[in-house]
């Protein structure tokens, strides 16, 4: 399993600090917990794949939790779906203690991050470059991503 003693525990940070920048670190940890499943499957260690896909379940629900389905309308109801169906496999990676689950779950959020990520690197170019207005920001709120609040 990775060690986890030099990374940020992204569920310690506000969504007020930097909201695109706490989802991928939400995805990279979500990520890095099924990685850690298929380590400890390959290992025999029940215990560590256990204890990976419950960090992963809460991950994730705090990913489905912050959805807006008011204001995100499909794009909201698509991660909707996804992060259910991550949600309900989990349990049935445990116990099936399938790696071919995790990697397929894997699959489904990594480009979920990529897409977050390039919009954080976007939206961090602006705050540096002093470029940052409503058109740039989710829901027009500059002062969100910029953590003024």
């Amino acid at each position: 399993m990775s060690d986890n003693s030099m990374h940020t525990d992204p569920t310690d940070i506000s969504f007020e600090d930097c909201p695109s920048r706490l989802i991928v670190l939400l995805y990279d940890a979500a990520i890095e917990g099924l990685d850690d499943a298929i380590a400890a499957i390959a290992d025999g260690d029940i215990e560590g794949r256990f204890m990976a896909t419950a960090r992963t379940a809460e991950i994730v629900d705090r990913l489905h939790s912050a959805l807006d389905m008011e204001l995100g309308g499909e794009i909201a109801a698509n991660l909707d779906q996804i992060y259910v169906a991550v949600i309900s496999q989990l349990p049935v990676l445990n116990l099936k203690n399938d790696p071919e689950i995790a990697r397929k779950l894997i699959a489904l959020l990594a480009p979920l991050r990529a897409s977050w990520a390039e919009l954080d690197a976007r939206l961090q170019f602006g705050l540096e470059a002093g470029r940052v207005d409503a058109e740039n920001v989710p829901n027009g709120d500059a002062s969100m991503v910029a953590g003024s609040r």
